[in-house]
């Protein structure tokens, strides 16, 4: 098979922890993405996964990946949904290519309760390609 270089391979599936470990304000762990789909239409999905107390919570991530720009928000869970916007420092087959950034991703975190934004944080996030 000869390789496409005009469509190379972008995956993005993996886990997206932020580099600063100090920023319990904001209230989650990690985010996940999942591959996109084959038809290439930009939808991408996942899970953000938010502290809670002693536990922990998923919740799911429905948004858009165009050219390097990620976007996307999630269902309120407990009057609270968090929504993001950032770029990919480069984009690429990541769960092969694994690479070990520490700014793969940079971009801003709110969380909104009532419509008002509550909090926010400009964040840099570290990829691991995981199972």
């Amino acid at each position: 098979m000869i390789p496409d270089f005009a469509n190379p391979i972008v995956d993005v599936f993996g886990y997206y922890f932020p580099v600063d470990e100090n920023i319990n304000t904001i209230g989650f762990k990690y985010f996940q993405l999942d591959s996109l789909a084959e038809e290439n239409t930009g939808l991408i999905t996942g899970v953000l996964h938010i502290n809670e107390g002693e536990g922990s919570s998923d919740l799911e991530i429905q948004g858009t990946l165009k050219g390097t720009t990620l976007k996307f928000k999630t269902k309120p869970y407990n009057g609270e949904s968090y929504s993001f916007s950032g770029d990919f420092k480069r984009l690429g087959d990541l769960p092969v290519e694994q690479p070990t950034d520490k700014d793969m991703l940079c971009g801003s975190l709110r969380v909104i309760k009532n419509k008002m934004v509550i909090r926010q944080s400009l964040l840099m996030f570290r990829y691991e390609a995981g199972d």
